[in-house]
């Protein structure tokens, strides 16, 4: 059970602190691939605002050109002059010239105004939530599988807006697997076909049954098991809605494994026993999804290289992890991480935590318009507050007395401030009569 930095409750049994850096890897490359593809769309603006500059300009030198030779009335012919014909072949040699031009400019202007390739844009964006959701998965996550003895196994997993497909690298099993190398089923009660009238349930030995195919479809798991492991033989398809289930249901197979339109309900300790069935294959399953390549990603039904966004993935990311990220930042202890509290039990704990610095440097060179999101999220850089001082009161008052000392009113403190006294006169020098007296005596 995981809890808040405060000890409070956390409202998901996954480790966030563990996905944040990941997540953020992503929408980073995400973000990354899409502030390249603006710079590229910026540039082509720019090309075609100056292609079309330089049309104007050439359209303004065809016609000063045409202004300026017109007073010498360029013409060809026997009755044009020297100075016709010669204005009449510099006037069209400019404009073959200007035509020159024109079409480079065109060419230049078709080039600017060609669209970004968005594909390699999308293909960064899929490669980086291929990775993240090869490793990591978001709260809440649902899983399918399923698995053939004949070959190939692969997973499913949705949250939230996100459906991911993969293929499961390594699986458990390669070729029918042995019951009892399972679980132990040496013998259940399953329907059995009878030389006269309707299958029933009767006791069979599973010794030398094997499982072929197993299934999870949300919380149902789904086992197709067969009486002998490597030549045809009947079997039985096995439907639980859980582990634990009370009674399961089980259809009777004939050799094809078509279902032979008979089905019974388990219940007691032959429940049991398929429910630990059930639960081991389920268990193996699940191991083998820690080995899984990510085939397909999908948001909101659509492939994410048919996106027309690149950064799209990566701004639902981060507004499903945003109240999460909140929670923990409003909970955690010590300032500048992001924590959280795993219960290990007998009244031990033990604090996972990440340095919000660490994860501020992670897209601290994208553009500002990619930063603000994870601002949004709650992964802004820490308000520091600068301490105002203290009013001095004294201060205040010499300040006071310093702009206008004639103003006896300016505090409502009557006490003295400590004015500097003027130094005293110095003393009046002796007339020359009192200095005569003065030496005589």
């Amino acid at each position: 059970m995981y809890r808040y930095g405060d000890g409070t409750p956390f409202p998901f049994d996954d480790n966030v602190i563990e996905l944040l850096p990941a997540v953020i890897d992503a929408c980073v490359a995400m973000f990354g691939a899409a502030a390249h593809l603006d710079g590229l769309r910026a540039k082509a603006k720019d090309a075609r605002r100056d292609a079309d500059a330089e049309g104007a300009q050439l359209t303004g030198l065809e016609q000063a050109l045409e202004a300026a030779v017109a007073p010498l009335q360029p013409a060809l012919g026997k009755d044009a002059s020297a100075v016709q014909e010669a204005a009449q072949r510099a006037l069209d040699g400019a404009r073959q010239a200007l035509a020159g031009a024109r079409a480079g400019l065109e060419r230049k202007v078709a080039l600017a105004a060609a669209e970004p390739r968005l594909d390699r844009a999308l293909a960064v964006s899929f490669t980086a939530a291929a990775a993240l959701f090869a490793r990591r998965a978001l709260p809440r996550t649902a899983w399918s599988w399923a698995w053939k003895a004949s070959g190939g196994s692969d997973a499913t997993a949705t949250s939230a807006r996100f459906t991911m497909a993969f293929d499961l690298t390594e699986p458990p099993w390669t070729g029918p697997v042995r019951l009892a190398t399972l679980a132990p089923t040496a013998a259940l009660r399953l329907p059995r076909r009878k030389l006269i009238g309707k299958p029933a349930l009767a006791r069979v030995a599973l010794d030398r049954a094997a499982l072929l195919e197993a299934r999870k479809d949300g919380a149902q798991v789904t086992l197709v098991l067969r009486e002998q492991a490597h030549k045809p033989s009947p079997g039985w398809r096995v439907i639980s809605a859980r582990a634990d289930a009370p009674e399961i249901a089980v259809a009777l197979l004939d050799e094809r494994g078509v279902a032979a339109r008979h089905e019974e309900t388990l219940t007691g300790d032959d429940a049991a026993a398929v429910g630990a069935l059930v639960a081991a294959v389920d268990a193996a399953m699940t191991a083998a999804l820690a080995h899984r390549k990510t085939r397909e990603v999908t948001l909101g039904g659509t492939e994410l290289r048919a996106l027309t966004d690149p950064a799209e993935p990566g701004r639902v990311l981060l507004e499903l992890l945003a109240p999460t990220i909140r929670g923990i930042s409003e909970r955690s202890r010590v300032p500048g991480e992001l924590s959280l509290k795993r219960d290990l039990g007998q009244g031990r704990r033990e604090e996972i935590f990440v340095a919000r610095a660490a994860l501020l440097d992670k897209f601290a060179a994208l553009p500002p318009p990619y930063r603000a999101l994870f601002d949004a999220a709650g992964l802004a850089p820490p308000t520091i507050a600068v301490p105002i001082p203290a009013p001095d009161a004294d201060f205040d008052r010499a300040l006071d007395r310093a702009l206008d000392p004639d103003d006896d009113d300016l505090t409502t403190d009557r006490r003295p401030v400590g004015r500097a006294q003027p130094p005293p006169p110095p003393p009046a020098r002796a007339a020359p009569a009192a200095r005569t007296l003065l030496a005589a005596v």
